[in-house]
């Protein structure tokens, strides 16, 4: 199965992000080989498709390992929560959608916790389902003309940019958590960032009020988020950036 690399045109330089094509009509039995990554038994029943996005995905996290200098091979095993279990002294981030995967690495001293997340411009009938589900009533303000192209890219973003602030948070409040328990209160369509705020608390770490920041990149009929929780907070109040 062939995976070529691609700049998923964030803002900024992500350190050891790593995104690459794959076409998951191409995977076999043999692509494990050929990549390095064997294929955990729990999916050993399951379609090719789904085979093939986990390939796709684990090959980002071998490739975006090495380059934060941790020695390959490397077992990377599925959690109970079905999330990486990633190398102690680590934290990092995988995903995968229709033909492009992604991983991102960091240090624990550097980062408490990281996400990303790749979307489909998602369709109509699913906005519609989903809007009161994902978009909090004052996130509309910062997108959407009422066109339905415009409504369902600026849902995309708002969804994706949430599937991201989970994966950042749920590792260090171990506990599943609703869209609507996180807010976007800013959004800079320039420098292409945003703000968000946890609405409720999740855990004593991550209570209400605890504000981070996020950016995005649009892709051809594709949305690309990422967030960053540093270590060290910024100084700047009030700053819009990861």
């Amino acid at each position: 199965m062939l995976m070529a690399r691609v700049d998923v045109g964030l803002p900024f330089p992500v350190p050891n992000l790593v995104a690459a094509a794959y076409d998951g009509d191409q995977y076999g039995p043999a692509s494990h080989d050929d990549l390095g990554v064997a294929l955990p038994p729990s999916l050993s029943g399951a379609v090719s498709r789904r085979k093939a996005a986990y390939l796709a995905g684990r090959y980002c996290a071998m490739q975006s390992l090495s380059q934060a200098g941790h020695p390959l091979p490397c077992d990377l095993p599925i959690g109970e929560d079905r999330s990486p279990v990633w190398p102690d002294g680590l934290v990092g981030s995988i995903t995968h959608t229709d033909g492009l995967a992604a991983a991102v690495v960091a240090s624990a001293r550097d980062a408490r916790g990281l996400g990303i997340d790749a979307e489909s411009v998602i369709g109509v009938e699913t906005c519609r389902l989903l809007r009161d589900q994902v978009v909090c009533d004052g996130e509309w303000r910062f997108g959407g003309d009422g066109s339905s192209w415009s409504d369902r890219l600026f849902f995309t973003m708002i969804f994706s940019a949430k599937e991201s602030i989970f994966k950042c948070l749920y590792p260090q409040v171990g506990k599943y958590f609703d869209f609507l328990d996180v807010e976007i209160v800013a959004w800079d369509a320039e420098s292409r960032a945003f703000r968000f705020r946890v609405l409720t608390d999740l855990s004593d770490r991550v209570s209400a009020g605890f504000e981070a920041d996020g950016c995005y990149s649009i892709l051809p009929g594709m949305v690309f988020t990422y967030v960053g929780w540093p270590c060290r907070p910024r100084q700047e109040k009030g700053r819009i950036g990861c």
